[in-house]
């Protein structure tokens, strides 16, 4: 009988702090061999300076020191509706490849599950961009006058593969921005917070609009700080000093995003 040995299983790359975690398990038989996927995912994490990563199910957009974005795919379907904005589309993305977005970026934020994905950047100047899946009206573009029924996909697109001026924002500067499963949050410099795309489990509004356009979201405001994740978006008051939330926001999420909204207002950027 043969001795068990070890045999990298997976490889998992951690937007929080860029690192790389083996999973390993026991198999019978002679040892495997390290797989060129991990030690490329490896070597991609040790050059990796970004000094903040937002991380959906299939993508990561990371700005980096000197204010440039940088977006990856971390799963096959990474860049399957743009969401790296790297100007094309792909069902089988490249891992871990890294594609330069635009520089003098203030924040960044990935949102979307394995069926959808999208990107949402500020600048330093507070213009706000996005990319990606479109489908609920997440990328805050085109005419939205008559709701869902007169929204119009900018190009007739209901992805977009490369960076999108939101121009419903044009008139206001955005210092903070976050990303749900299929919804969008915006931060001024005033508080207020702007919430849009989809809405019908009460993530962008209290009155739960199937979708919205960029608009603003009177629970969620005066705010100092923003996140979101799946179908909850969270806020940490101006006023009260306290995390508020709206949405299907279950007990787990809460506390996750509670964390990052902690994080944004003891190391404001």
């Amino acid at each position: 009988m043969s001795t068990p040995s070890l045999k990298f299983e997976r490889v998992v790359h951690t937007a929080r702090t860029g690192g790389i975690i083996f999973r390993k398990r026991r198999r019978r038989g002679r040892d495997a061999a390290l797989p060129a996927a991990a030690a490329a995912a490896a070597a991609f994490a040790a050059s990796n300076d970004s000094t903040e990563q937002a991380k959906s199910a299939t993508h990561v957009a990371s700005v980096g020191h000197n204010g440039v974005l940088t977006t990856y795919a971390v799963h096959k379907s990474g860049n399957r509706f743009g969401q790296l904005c790297n100007g094309r589309a792909s069902r089988l993305e490249r891992l871990y490849s890294k594609h330069i977005v635009a520089s003098n970026v203030k924040v960044a934020a990935a949102g979307g599950g394995k069926d959808a994905g999208h990107t949402i950047y500020a600048t330093n100047e507070g213009d706000v961009y996005t990319c990606g899946c479109d489908r609920w009206q997440q990328l805050g573009l085109g005419a939205s006058s008559a709701g869902s029924a007169g929204y119009t996909w900018r190009g007739g697109k209901i992805w977009q593969k490369s960076p999108q001026k939101v121009d419903a924002l044009k008139h206001t500067k955005i210092v903070d921005v976050a990303a749900g499963a299929d919804h969008s949050l915006a931060l001024s410099d005033t508080g207020e917070v702007y919430a849009f795309g989809r809405g019908d489990e009460g993530q962008v509004s209290r009155g739960r609009p199937f979708v919205s356009p960029p608009s603003k979201c009177a629970a969620l405001s005066p705010a100092v700080a923003i996140a979101a994740k799946d179908a909850c978006s969270c806020s940490f008051s101006k006023e009260s000093s306290q995390q508020i939330c709206i949405g299907r926001c279950s007990p787990a999420i809460r506390e996750a995003l509670g964390r990052v909204l902690l994080l944004k207002v003891v190391q404001p950027k």
